[in-house]
């Protein structure tokens, strides 16, 4: 009887110990996110210590890099917010020469599911993390690649070429092709859910 009660016992210091690690490892991972964000000595120098202090605890990277994951996120939105700044970046600099929703073409009128934008340079860039999914050629978008990011398909039409492949991970900001320098006009599509949503909602597009 003794025993099993020592047993039980043993059983909740550890249920305890686990619990009080995982809570000093969240604690812990948010102290470095935050510290992260100021560059200075001292900060550094509480990093450096946060993060050798959570290496010797238990095993507890899956559970780590889920919150360090999600903490991350909620900065750069948090940030984002209060600078005024959209979920996305720009893809071109430039002016929206033919914007979402209803168009004409002549005497004929369509629905534009992106948005039509002259750009100042060649260059275009993903507005967003993702993976490329499809890169190919067709007769309505030239060459043209499609980005998964999280519930979100993006498609950028119009290209002179592109440099990424199907497979190719993206980060925001990352060079994904250029456009023809005799007709600088970069297509855009955001989907999600199988609707288009309108670009403008996700990114700022300035001269």
């Amino acid at each position: 009887m003794n025993k099993k009660k020592h047993d039980f016992k043993k059983r909740d210091n550890i249920n305890r110990k686990l619990v009080f690690q995982v809570m000093f490892s969240i604690l812990l991972v948010v102290v470095v996110i935050c510290t992260k964000q100021f560059d200075n000595v001292i900060a550094k120098k509480i990093v450096e210590f946060t993060e050798e202090k959570v290496s010797n605890n238990l095993d507890l990277s899956p559970v780590v890099e889920v919150i360090s994951s999600g903490l991350d996120r909620s900065m750069e939105n948090i940030s984002s917010f209060f600078k005024g700044e959209k979920e996305y970046a720009a893809p071109v600099n430039g002016t929206i020469s033919n914007g979402y929703g209803i168009a004409e073409a002549g005497d004929n009128a369509y629905y534009n599911h992106g948005l039509d934008i002259a750009s100042n340079t060649e260059t275009v860039r993903a507005i967003s993390n993702g993976k490329v999914i499809i890169a190919d050629n067709n007769e309505s978008l030239a060459n043209y690649i499609v980005v998964e990011s999280e519930d979100k398909k993006i498609i950028y039409g119009k290209l002179d070429q592109f440099f990424v492949e199907v497979g190719d991970k993206l980060k925001k900001g990352d060079v994904i092709g250029t456009l023809d320098i005799n007709n600088q006009i970069l297509h855009i599509e955001i989907w999600e859910g199988g609707e288009s949503i309108n670009p403008e909602k996700f990114f700022n597009v300035d001269e």
